[in-house]
């Protein structure tokens, strides 16, 4: 039976400089390595080409340049359909969207947090 283990480092640790200087030398992802690695797909989104890439987690230092990335929140009733698209999700996190363009999140919650709200064709059409 095999565990996982999880190591923490110090920054002034050897092995910390290793893995940050590999970290460093993978660099950014293509559009296309993303894609595939994330098993993302491309759709169009109220006049605008996004790039959705559901359950998909990427370190936003190797995102690809020239896009703009959003997080989905899935519903609170049902984990697998998204709901809304925002900056920045910490529950309910669903998957991410990358655009070229900025998105209009033109809705505001009584916390301040700006996001799209999906409709219920864009949720079973395109999500």
């Amino acid at each position: 039976m095999s565990k996982d283990i999880i190591l923490t480092y110090r920054e002034d640790s050897l092995i910390y400089k290793i893995i940050d200087g590999i970290r460093r030398l993978r660099g950014r992802y293509t559009l296309e390595e993303l894609l595939e690695k994330e098993h993302g797909y491309e759709e169009e989104f109220r006049g605008k080409t996004i790039y959705i890439f559901p359950m998909g987690r990427v370190d936003i230092k190797r995102l690809p340049e020239g896009y703009h990335r959003y997080s989905v929140r899935g519903s609170d009733y049902d984990w697998g359909q998204a709901a809304t698209i925002e900056h920045s999700v910490g529950v309910n996190y669903w998957g991410f969207v990358l655009s070229k363009e900025e998105l209009d999140l033109n809705k505001v919650d009584y916390g301040g947090t700006k996001y799209i709200q999906l409709t219920k064709k864009e949720r079973d059409e395109i999500f």
